[in-house]
């Protein structure tokens, strides 16, 4: 691959098209600033300047009009992956910023078994299988799903059937193996200074699901998952390559290289 000219680009201004491109170059000076290199491709070339026109919200060059500053876009999420063309298409025509309730500990997980509090599936119990946390949403493995008839195939209907999504606020509470009723938790300390979710309802130790830890945040499955040729693995990633000194730099270059330096500095005088 052949690399271009260099161009500067604020840390804080990234988006997730762009995440795995920048983070081919390393922090290079201010640990604000990185460096991001452009290749001599076309395609990929337009691609990436469209997509910091879109969201970056940095100056950028225009070939008749010079420089021109760009405005950071508020990214939607969605149920949808950032890179596929439902999310793309979803934050290209919504306009609206949805507002989002802060949570301060997050207590209901993937694999947790809840209660619906709302709608025709109010009172039944079911798994959650999806989690998106910048919405406060939860998908609830059958329950509060949508049903939309499509276009015939071989001359018989289709009816798809889609799960919508449930605040974890205040749509969905989850429910306590005790008596099988839901419940509000408390995040305690035990005695080990392990943190542990606590029924208010009996005051038992809600231990979190297996699978609250085997996705990763860009939905990836992590006892599925294996490593590619350009992964790095674990052993490579955690080898220790640098082991920090006292000496110089041009100590530490003499060293590496056999140098033997056997000349005094001559003597300094100040006035």
């Amino acid at each position: 691959m052949i690399f271009e000219k260099s161009q500067n680009l604020s840390s804080g201004n990234l988006n997730p098209f762009l995440f795995e491109v920048y983070h081919l170059m390393r922090i290079s000076g201010n640990n604000s600033r990185m460096r991001v290199t452009r290749v001599l491709c076309n395609y990929f070339k337009r691609y990436v300047e469209y997509e910091m026109r879109q969201s970056s919200g940095v100056d950028y060059k225009v070939p008749i009009y010079g420089w021109v500053r760009k405005g950071k876009r508020n990214w939607k999420y969605s149920q949808f992956h950032p890179l596929s063309a439902q999310g793309q298409m979803i934050n290209k025509t919504s306009k609206e910023n949805d507002l989002v309730e802060p949570i301060k500990d997050w207590k209901i997980f993937r694999g947790d078994r809840v209660q619906v509090l709302i709608g025709k599936d109010k009172g039944r119990h079911g798994l959650v299988n999806f989690i998106i946390k910048e919405r406060n949403w939860c998908y609830v493995e059958g329950l509060n799903c949508e049903y939309k008839l499509e276009e015939e195939f071989e001359g018989q209907p289709l009816l798809k059937k889609t799960e919508k999504p449930l605040l974890v606020t205040s749509e969905v509470r989850l429910v306590d193996p005790a008596d099988n009723e839901p419940t509000d938790i408390e995040w305690k300390y035990t005695e080990d200074g392990n943190k542990v979710r606590v029924s208010v309802r009996s005051g038992r130790i809600l231990p979190l699901p297996a699978a609250a830890e085997d996705y990763y945040d860009d939905f990836t499955q992590i006892s599925s998952y294996k490593d590619g040729d350009k992964d790095t693995n674990k052993e490579e990633l955690q080898r220790v390559t640098f082991e920090p000194s006292l000496k110089s730099f041009e100590q530490d270059i003499f060293d590496q290289m056999g140098i033997k330096e056997d000349r005094k500095p001559g003597k300094t005088y100040w006035y």
